[in-house]
């Protein structure tokens, strides 16, 4: 992700609306990522972080999808149902061991953006267009569809250990990875693909 971040910084002002969204979701993702090890260290209660990701992501695909196609309404209408969610979840938050915590702030994202990409998807489709950025519009929808069917049992994945419940924690981290990576290769091409445009036109 660092990498990636770099690269994003690098080439920025080439980077199209969507990469720039993506880039602050990728810092923004890093941060809290750093700010969780670190009250785990001190033995912090790091589980509010969830939160605080769920409104990060609610926010930066919200604004993607908005970005993206003419239809402006769903991204707002499910972007500020997500919103509200997650400041109720804010609210009522509180300071729960390990074993009795239990968020849906994660999963009812996943869901929405979800929905959102769907609607992108199908949309486009159905009026004979192009899915821009398709690699990325697929990973994005196949990253918060498993995200919303793996944290769904959140409370068991944290408190239960077995060798299935391992087993899912490694998947949901190749999962990361492979989105991670998605989001790369598309600033990668952004970036590239507006130098190569220089280039012919010198």
């Amino acid at each position: 992700m660092i990498g990636g971040l770099l690269y994003g910084a690098w080439t920025f002002k080439k980077q199209t609306v969507q990469g720039k969204i993506l880039i602050g979701f990728m810092l923004i993702s890093l941060i809290i990522d750093l700010i969780s090890r670190g009250y785990a260290r001190m033995s912090i209660n790091n589980l509010i972080l969830l939160n605080v990701l769920s409104f990060a992501e609610v926010s930066f695909f919200s604004f993607f999808y908005f970005s993206l196609g003419k239809n402006k309404k769903v991204p707002v209408l499910l972007g500020s149902v997500g919103f509200l969610y997650v400041i109720f979840e804010f609210i009522n938050f509180e300071d729960q061991s390990v074993a009795l915590f239990q968020s849906y702030s994660k999963v009812v994202v996943a869901f929405l953006i979800v929905i959102m990409s769907m609607n992108y998807i199908i949309t486009q489709i159905s009026k004979g267009k192009e899915i821009e950025n398709r690699i990325l519009n697929l990973g994005i929808l196949f990253f918060f569809s498993m995200e919303f069917i793996l944290l769904l049992p959140l409370n068991y994945l944290i408190n239960y250990y077995s060798e299935i419940v391992g087993y899912l924690w490694l998947f949901r981290v190749s999962v990361i990875i492979i989105f991670y990576l998605i989001l790369i290769h598309f600033l990668w091409n952004n970036g590239e693909g507006d130098s190569q445009i220089h280039l012919q036109s010198g």
